[in-house]
């Protein structure tokens, strides 16, 4: 049926509210007569769905802002805003449940600020650069070797006053290409109880920007195992 049985007998805004829950006697009558309104609040109620879920959780904090959460890694203020988001959203507190059941075994994180169990790089030396006329002056070069990696790491000006760009890559010393990192590997900068992470790029790349002057470590796992890198001077 292409129109209603009776477009006078329900006034505007009448299907939505039944839709919305609001019960009523004489909607439900007009409906079991008029297929036309039926198939209208049928799909009210897809549109409804498809809404919901869309917007389900919008206001939650992604993943990654828990994940800093409960390893408290998030600034004062940013964590204080997130705490009264969690007091008052079963979901996220939920989420939160279930990532300190997983953190009753150590994250890589904490193992690499402990250094539990990992693998620690030593600095190799640097190589002699021959001397080529070059525009400006190149990059230090320092180069740690751990099990099955080089760590490879150079500090170049950053974006902002003061700060540093360190920029690495990750090179096997064993099985060439096919044994660089998957893009993804997290890659972890830290100085003190401060840390930052990082995402492996294509070719082992991995970038932090904003760096402050100083001595940092840096840590990531490599085919299972935690390999930590301290003593990398930014200048």
């Amino acid at each position: 049926m292409s129109e209603c049985v009776d477009p006078l007998e329900l006034e505007e805004g009448e299907l939505m509210a039944y839709v919305d829950g609001q019960s009523d006697e004489k909607v439900e009558a007009h409906l079991a007569r008029c297929p036309y309104c039926a198939a209208q609040v049928a799909t009210y109620r897809r549109t409804a769905a498809v809404l919901r879920a869309a917007l389900h959780r919008l206001s939650c904090p992604s993943p990654e802002q828990l994940g800093l959460y409960q390893f408290n890694l998030l600034p004062a203020e940013e964590r204080l805003v997130l705490s009264r988001h969690v007091r008052e959203c079963p979901h996220c507190a939920r989420e939160l449940e279930e990532l300190a059941r997983v953190g009753d075994s150590p994250s890589l994180l904490e193992r690499l600020r402990q250094a539990v169990g990992v693998i620690e790089a030593v600095l190799l030396p640097t190589p002699r650069l021959q001397a080529v006329p070059l525009r400006g002056t190149l990059p230090a070069l320092q180069r740690f070797r751990a099990e099955g990696v080089d760590v490879h790491i150079s500090v170049q000006p950053g974006h902002s006053r003061g700060a540093r760009t360190v920029m690495g890559r990750l090179v096997s010393h064993g099985g060439g290409e096919a044994s660089l990192p998957a893009p993804g590997l997290e890659v972890w900068l830290m100085r003190g109880e401060e840390a930052w992470a990082a995402s492996v790029e294509a070719g082992g790349i991995f970038t932090f920007e904003g760096v402050e002057p100083g001595e940092y470590s840096i840590g990531l796992e490599w085919d299972g195992q935690a390999v930590l890198v301290r003593g990398v001077n930014v200048t």
